[in-house]
């Protein structure tokens, strides 16, 4: 799984592939430097994301614009930034773009919004058979015991899972865009079964993290590790026919982040045609 996460953590780079000093320091102009401390240290770990020591004079020259400024904590705030936690070029941006930032070029720094006509199709065609989806899947899974242990989660070295069990099944639900329980994957090694009576489409398992990039993947192990790995938000798809579906969605529900799709090898293209429908989506096969 190492090598998916460093792909990701590569793919990350594509949103600052045009990125230059200029264009950092008009979007700075958006940003208060007058910003509680977290936010203004944000600014500073974006900033030695992409240019290392060299961007130190923009964060400097940046931070003199508060009243608070100190030069001494600037530099040991500086100094003590060794990693980004998830933080990249990218968060810059958009905090710059709350500010009214517009960017001048045509990169991947300017996220794309579906049309106000553009509607998600609807994952079952009949209102009363979603219902009736919802209602299998929530019988199953109040029917299922939380936190037991379970070997399959263990052995993915996930042992406080977060799901629930049910006989031989690790139970992971899958939720629809309005946060109900639709359906859910019943998962026992290489054994992964979808509910029956429920539909999958148009239902994903969130695992909360920075949601500047949102990966979505086909798989609770997978998204896991890659969340562990990055600390990034995934959504699982449970499944390749629902990638599509999903990345739609994380469009709208996250239009300022990035997008990722890590794919199976063998799944590369039904993932490129899920790119197709959402600009700046990042195809990642593994």
């Amino acid at each position: 799984m190492s090598s998916l996460t460093e792909h990701i953590a590569s793919a990350t780079q594509l949103y600052s592939q045009n990125t230059n000093m200029t264009e950092v320091k008009e979007a700075l102009a958006y940003i208060s430097p007058d910003s509680c401390r977290d936010e203004w240290a944000k600014v500073g770990m974006a900033l030695k994301s992409e240019f290392g020591d060299a961007g130190y004079p923009a964060f400097d020259t940046w931070s003199q614009g508060s009243d608070k400024y100190k030069e001494s904590d600037c530099k040991s705030t500086w100094q003590s930034i060794n990693g980004t936690g998830g933080v990249g070029i990218a968060t810059l941006f958009m905090m710059a773009k709350k500010g009214g930032y517009k960017p001048r070029t045509k990169g991947m720094h300017k996220p794309f919004k579906a049309p106000l006509s553009a509607s998600r199709p609807s994952p079952m065609g009949e209102s009363k058979d979603l219902a009736k989806s919802c209602e299998i899947a929530k019988k199953y899974w109040d029917e299922s015991a939380p936190e037991l242990p379970h070997p399959y989660a263990e052995k993915k070295g996930f042992p406080d899972h977060g799901l629930r069990v049910n006989g031989k099944w690790l139970v992971a639900q899958a939720y629809n865009a309005e946060g109900q329980i639709q359906s859910a994957q019943r998962i026992n090694g290489k054994e992964k079964l979808n509910l029956k009576g429920c539909t999958i489409k148009g239902a994903y398992y969130p695992i909360a993290g920075d949601t500047s990039t949102v990966v979505i993947c086909e798989g609770w192990a997978t998204g896991k590790s890659i969340n562990a790995a990055t600390r990034f938000a995934v959504a699982v798809a449970f499944g390749k026919g629902n990638l599509k579906c999903i990345a739609q969605l994380m469009q709208e529900k996250f239009p300022d982040s990035q997008l990722i799709v890590a794919a199976d090898n063998d799944h590369v293209k039904i993932a490129e045609e899920a790119a197709m429908s959402v600009r700046g989506l990042v195809v990642i096969p593994w």
